[in-house]
């Protein structure tokens, strides 16, 4: 990243990681003992809510500078909430 134009923002994420956000909802929700539990808006409340069900981030930026992802976005999560269990044990 020293190389990339200061204050620009870049996606560090794995072109072949894809995950919906309910999945990604679910795997944070099972690691922290509880369950998500998903409601449909009324007609309302939809005038605020994102009907986006996916979200995808762009690499490209940083793929540029020369990285590459080594690991899924399911590992990559276990790995960042078991590093945030135990703070002073992460290691990359």
């Amino acid at each position: 990243l020293v190389y990339a134009k200061s204050g620009e923002a870049i996606n560090v994420a794995d072109r072949n990681s894809d995950i919906s956000l309910k999945d990604l909802a679910d795997i944070l929700a099972e690691r922290a003992h509880t369950r998500v539990v998903f409601e449909q808006p009324d007609i309302i409340e939809k005038s605020g809510y994102s009907v986006a069900t996916r979200a995808t981030l762009d690499p490209t930026k940083i793929e540029k500078l020369g990285w590459r992802a080594h690991t899924s976005i399911r590992e990559g999560l276990q790995k960042t909430l078991e590093c945030l269990s135990s703070y002073n044990t992460c290691t990359p």
